[in-house]
């Protein structure tokens, strides 16, 4: 399975394409061959007909553009439009070409703006939780995941600040896992395939449950990944 992946772009020298190592590490050891997608939305198309893509990730990593959902450029400004514009063009064609796509962190939070959604700082939620570097239980709803689980909470590590409020999920988007706060933690589209999470399956050290279970059905294009068509968790 061939998945081109996007990168982080630090700003200075021109602009600096960056890939986690855990990301190489976490895919390749289930069979995966990740290709680095560079931050140059032109040559997208080339990569995807070339390579011959058979899925989508997106990473985490850095802020997106404030302009895509109304945020305050100041405060939330560590952001790359290059790469806004790659990730907007790989979920372009993975969407005409039916390809998975799962969004992790950031990407999850782009997807969202992609199809219309919001996003705000954690702490803009009144009673949130803490979201930085930490751990805490979601709650997960579709029976799909529960009944073959045996459980529907489950704890995940927790490396982001920007999060999906209550009323900011785009209208497109369903949710499937959801934190005490009420901000949402992971997310699919009911007629595409395309599933999220804000949490980060590449870095834990032992194998998790709930991640091994999704990543599966990711490559098998199962579940919220079933080939075009509504979704039915």
């Amino acid at each position: 399975m061939r998945i081109a992946i996007s990168q982080r772009q630090d700003n200075g020298h021109g602009g600096m394409d960056a890939l986690e190592v855990s990301y190489v590490d976490y895919f390749s050891q289930r069979g995966a061959t990740l290709i680095p997608m560079p931050n140059t939305a032109a040559y997208v198309n080339r990569y995807f007909d070339e390579l011959a893509i058979d899925a989508v990730v997106l990473s985490g990593g850095g802020d997106i553009r404030p302009a895509l959902y109304g945020g305050n450029p100041v405060v939330d400004g560590n952001f790359s439009s290059k790469r806004d514009a790659t990730e907007q063009a790989m979920l372009a064609i993975a969407l005409e070409r039916d390809l998975p796509v799962l969004g992790i962190c950031r990407g999850m939070e782009f997807i969202n703006t992609y199809f219309g959604g919001k996003i705000c700082r954690s702490t803009d939620i009144a009673g949130g939780l803490n979201h930085d570097e930490t751990r805490h239980d979601v709650t997960i709803a579709p029976k799909a995941i529960t009944e073959a689980l045996g459980g529907d909470s489950f704890e995940v590590n927790s490396y982001h600040r920007m999060v999906i409020g209550a009323g900011q999920l785009s209208s497109q988007l369903r949710s499937f896992a959801v934190a005490s706060d009420g901000t949402i933690e992971g997310f699919y589209h009911p007629q595409h395939a395309i599933g999220a999470v804000v949490w980060h399956p590449e870095r834990e050290v032992q194998p998790h449950i709930l991640n091994e279970f999704l990543i599966k059905a990711f490559f098998s294009r199962e579940l919220f990944w079933q080939k075009r068509k509504a979704s039915t968790v």
